[in-house]
């Protein structure tokens, strides 16, 4: 995570040092307010359907429901093959909004998930940054547990499947 680090995260929300807790809440909101004028940058490049959701919290503890990684024609008679991640979210208002989030062109993936019994209590997200890098996007999620998953691709797509 380039901006709500799991350090941040943990001193922000440190409620036993009243010092070290006002002083990360001041570094979190410069933190939130840098975040979100480099994404203003280039969150044209995602569609509005992603957009409407992302932009009121971004996806601030929905629960990972599912992570499907698989491999597409990149055309239907085409040979060329590219990777495809999707992750099924359910939280929102009163947590009755389930997403289904489609990353195509996946090009690398980066993950330190741990399936132990912290998965279980509620596998929830924490943060979800999107970056751009020179020729492609970024995303980077923290999950309650301190698990990470970072993944570059190029084209996103966002569906709700439950309202």
């Amino acid at each position: 995570m380039k901006y709500f680090t799991i350090d941040l995260i943990k001193r922000y929300n440190n409620f036993d040092d009243d010092d070290i807790q006002r002083k990360s809440e001041s570094e979190w909101d410069a933190i939130a307010r840098k975040y979100w004028e480099e994404f203003e940058k280039y969150k044209d490049a995602f569609p509005k359907s992603f957009l409407k959701e992302y932009l009121k919290h971004g996806f601030h503890d929905y629960e990972l429901k599912s992570i499907d990684i698989s491999i597409e024609k990149t055309r239907k008679n085409s040979s060329k093959e590219k990777a495809v991640v999707c992750i099924s979210l359910y939280g929102g208002n009163k947590r009755k909004r389930a997403h289904r989030i489609k990353f195509r062109n996946v090009t690398h993936i980066i993950s330190d998930l741990k399936f132990d019994n912290s998965f279980y209590l509620g596998y929830n997200l924490l943060y979800f940054e999107l970056h751009k890098t020179d020729s492609e996007y970024r995303a980077e999620i923290l999950f309650e547990n301190g698990s990470e998953l970072s993944l570059n691709f190029n084209k996103i797509l966002s569906k709700v499947l439950l309202k």
